[in-house]
């Protein structure tokens, strides 16, 4: 096996015409060796370019479908939301509306309770005011006022 050595002296110009030529041309093989290198090189920078495109338009595709599918998930979150707050909002009105009837049905209950005193007070100023006009002073005046029930 020859040396390096070896191998670097047979690239060194050298003095004669035969010589130089022979120099010249010992790196032509190596050289045309190196033409298919740089096709298999250019080929293979194609297939990249090509694979790396439509690695590129898968991925825009599948940004796209997320993007979609996104789009309609967030449409159905906004819907259960909704829902969902409708469902609870209806609840506490019908826990509000309960509030107000029995709050309702008390103020009825003290109204029915306090009526007899008051229209028997009424009664009483009435009267009073009646026999005021008529000039009778028998009449006795009304003690209770309406808050004293």
């Amino acid at each position: 096996m020859p040396r390096v050595s070896d191998l670097l002296d047979r690239m060194r110009p050298v003095g004669g015409p035969d010589d130089r030529l022979a120099a010249e041309l010992e790196p032509g093989p190596v050289f045309a060796a190196l033409t298919e290198v740089e096709r298999e090189c250019a080929e293979l920078h194609d297939a990249a370019l090509a694979q790396a495109r439509e690695r590129g338009e898968r991925a825009a595709r599948q940004a796209a479908d997320l993007i979609r599918q996104a789009r309609v998930d967030a449409e159905a979150e906004r819907a259960e939301t909704v829902a969902r707050l409708r469902a609870q909002a209806q609840g506490e009105l019908a826990e509000l509306l309960g509030r107000a009837e029995e709050e309702a049905r008390l103020v009825r209950a003290r109204a029915a309770q306090r009526l007899p005193a008051l229209v028997a007070l009424v009664l009483a100023h009435v009267r009073v005011e009646m026999s005021a006009l008529v000039g009778d002073e028998n009449v006795p005046t009304p003690s209770r006022r309406p808050g004293d029930a």
